[in-house]
């Protein structure tokens, strides 16, 4: 996978979980830029990212995602990139 196919793939689910977010999601954006990041939300990116990539993300794996950065590197870590 192309490292554009996987931005555009990250940027969609991004999409589909933070729907009043009309930006593009940048690497630096967390709950502070992105209003709807709040815990509920959270576990719905988790579970859109585990069904999405075909991953199931580890309770640490979980509390390490604070930006869009973070989903980067750990997609990275499960050798998707």
């Amino acid at each position: 996978m192309t490292e554009e196919i996987l931005e555009v793939r990250i940027q969609k689910l991004l999409s589909s979980v933070f729907v009043s977010h009309k930006e593009r999601f940048l690497d630096s954006c967390g709950p502070s830029e992105i209003s709807e990041w709040d815990s509920l939300n959270h576990l719905n990116l988790v579970m859109a990212i585990n069904n999405e990539f075909g991953i199931n993300l580890g309770f640490e794996e979980m509390l390490e995602l604070k930006t869009v950065g973070d989903i980067k590197r750990i997609l990275k870590k499960h050798d998707i990139n």
